[in-house]
């Protein structure tokens, strides 16, 4: 009697064990989506705009070697894995197309994907001198800009930007995301008469497309779907600022947990942003060896996580129509607290100007309370050395 009753338990227990994994071999995975906006600066100051190169803040060029868009492609390659390239589609106002064609094609040739990005302000390079910082200004706030203008001036604007990235890449954009993730109702108007079926320009709830997606979670509205941005919060002492997956800016903790969290929250779909000069910004933070470094150890870390799916945006874009649910997740919003933030302050400190101002003002707010303690110490120290209340 005993032993079949030991028998019948160990059996409902096997049962109960293949169960579970049916079940997680049948959940979809978390498809992360690396994704690079590759573009330079228009360079405008007081005297006017001068573009940076391209082989400064696209190819990262820095002592005969390369930091940009291509020792990217190399460690995503190392993992076995292909990222999305957003090129900003008006570089033709201030580059030769033939030296936007080289490094497109280089992208293609890696098996990477380049997807549709629009800096409508780079169209002002083509309508005004470069030495009129005025008709810079003029142009960039009534003719050349994508979030708040006019259905008919944004159809026009991003017409020219398909035509040109259906030129470098041979192929026409699935997807876009707006220049500063600059994007609003009007914007999804005109993908959906263009024939784009996917947006990737919401970044924050505050956002303007909050009005008509959620945060975290892929969804369509009017024929065009929205991948969004990885969006956490941080909890500051109760004050809470809403933050996207940005690579450049957050720790290698952060990082994994975020991935974590999403895979515990079925978030089934995560996009990650870094830049064309996340790895070479500035002369005197070329290379930056930090950057770097986190970014080969997330991918490592990426690749050893068995539910979790890096994929580009084209083939999501192909495998969201055949089956949506997969990609459709709980819209799950992660909070971080105090230490998690204090920590990426120091962790990523000469990074961010906004890491630097947290962390000097938690140490100097330490050092306020640590120095009456210390003084208070000493003096209780003192008097017990001389048996009896300090003199003067």
């Amino acid at each position: 009697m005993a032993y079949a009753m030991v028998r019948g338990w160990a059996l409902l227990l096997i049962l109960a064990m293949w169960a579970t994994q049916v079940v997680a071999a049948a959940k979809p995975p978390l498809h992360v989506v690396i994704t690079i906006d590759t573009e330079t600066s228009a360079g405008c100051s007081s005297r006017g705009c001068v573009p940076v190169p391209i082989e400064d803040r696209i190819l990262g060029l820095h002592d005969g070697r390369y930091y940009g868009i291509d020792l990217m492609m190399d460690l995503l390659e190392k993992h076995g894995m292909r990222g999305t390239f957003f090129v900003n589609s008006f570089l033709d106002a201030a580059y030769p197309n033939k030296e936007i064609e080289t490094f497109v094609h280089r992208i293609l040739a890696r098996g990477h994907d380049v997807q549709f990005h629009a800096h409508a302000e780079f169209r002002c390079l083509r309508l005004c001198p470069r030495r009129d910082p005025g008709c810079w200004r003029q142009c960039t706030r009534h003719e050349s800009f994508i979030g708040g203008n006019s259905y008919e001036a944004q159809l026009a604007i991003l017409r020219e930007g398909v035509r040109n990235i259906e030129r470098w890449t041979g192929s026409y954009p699935v997807a876009f995301r707006g220049g500063s993730f600059d994007a609003d109702e009007n914007t999804i108007r005109v993908l959906h008469a263009l024939g784009i079926r996917f947006d990737s320009s919401m970044d924050l709830p505050s956002q303007r497309l909050s009005k008509l997606y959620p945060a975290n979670r892929v969804a369509d509205h009017e024929g065009v779907v929205e991948i969004p941005l990885y969006t956490f919060r941080d909890d500051i002492l109760g004050r809470q600022l809403n933050k996207f997956a940005d690579m450049e800016s957050l720790s290698l903790l952060e990082l994994k947990q975020l991935v974590r969290t999403a895979e515990q929250h079925d978030l089934r779909t995560a996009v990650f942003i870094m830049h064309s000069f996340s790895f070479c910004r500035e002369p005197d933070s070329c290379p930056n060896r930090q950057g770097i470094d986190i970014f080969d150890s997330f991918l490592s870390f990426l690749r050893s996580e068995p539910g979790v799916q890096v994929i580009m945006l084209k083939e999501l874009a192909r495998e969201y129509e055949r089956r949506p649910m997969d990609f459709i997740g709980s819209g799950y919003v992660p909070t971080y607290g105090y230490w998690t933030v204090l920590y990426r302050s120091f962790n990523r400190f000469s990074l961010s100007s906004n890491n630097r101002l947290f962390a000097i003002a938690n140490l100097a707010a330490a050092l306020l309370v640590l120095i009456p303690i210390l003084v208070a110490i000493r003096a209780l120290y003192r008097r017990r050395r001389t048996g009896g209340p300090l003199s003067r």
